[in-house]
């Protein structure tokens, strides 16, 4: 499941762990919108994907990979024409269309306000309905410890207040019957997720070569007219800030995350 602020990509990261730890029923990506797009970009939701298109349609109806779209995205743009209302639907029809691009077809948006997330109850139990409707065993969204990026900006508050929120809906309460009853009366069945995947964390503990997705991670976020600024040369900057090198000198992609097992 990829719970996200604002957009959303499939990760190769997690069928390269599916296929090493074993199957799973479910992966989820669960992300607060602050912008519908916001995953695909380097500052939100990292996304990886498959190479093979064929093999990540096999992947994605095996194991169901799902987003989540938190906010509604209607306070990312300067357009001096532009409205909330016209914002939020032009958002929602970028991000469905960044999603096919990728062969996830299942996009769940909660409508929550951007810029004004807060970590209540009720958020929690949102969160915590999605994990148990789609029993996701892997959950990917934003890392809450992330408040600036070295010398760099500030992270947005509503990406901070999803991941926690994301981690309050995860443990206790979606495996727990005390928590939110009204969700088992709604037939939403307890459910344990295996892992986390947070990204943008300053402080990861995996990091995967994402050499052979980097061209689908950017058909998706080009996807996202409304947010991509300069789109001809959005090919160089996400490359830019992909690039590694390795000891030997080899250059490749790569994106970083904190795994979290629960």
């Amino acid at each position: 499941l990829v719970i996200d602020d604002d957009v959303v990509a499939t990760p190769a990261l997690i069928e390269r762990h599916l296929r090493a730890h074993g199957s799973s029923d479910s992966t989820v990506v669960i992300g607060p919108m602050l912008s519908v797009g916001q995953s695909e970009f380097a500052g939100g939701l990292r996304f990886f994907f498959l190479e093979d298109p064929a093999e990540a349609q096999r992947f994605l109806k095996s194991h169901g990979v799902r987003y989540v779209i938190v906010t509604g995205g209607q306070k990312g743009s300067d357009m001096p024409d532009m409205t909330s209302e016209r914002l939020v639907a032009l958002r929602q029809i970028e991000q469905i269309a960044a999603a096919k691009a990728l062969g996830v077809t299942e996009v769940s948006f909660l409508s929550y306000v951007d810029g004004e997330l807060a970590n209540t109850l009720a958020l929690q139990r949102d969160l915590a309905r999605e994990i148990r409707r789609h029993t996701a065993d892997i959950i990917m969204t934003t890392d809450p410890q992330t408040l600036h990026y070295g010398a760099l900006r500030v992270n947005h508050n509503d990406h901070r207040i999803m991941g926690m929120a994301v981690c309050d809906a995860i443990f206790p309460a979606s495996n727990n019957r005390m928590y939110f009853p009204e969700l088992l009366d709604e037939g939403f069945a307890m459910h344990p997720p295996k892992e986390i995947y947070f990204a943008g964390s300053t402080v990861p503990n995996l990091i995967v070569d994402i050499t052979e997705y980097v061209p689908h991670k950017i058909e998706a976020i080009k996807k996202h007219v409304s947010q991509v600024k300069e789109p001809d040369k959005i090919d160089a900057r996400m490359q830019q800030g992909l690039l590694r090198m390795t000891p030997q000198g080899k250059t490749y992609f790569a994106e970083s995350f904190r795994r979290i097992s629960l």
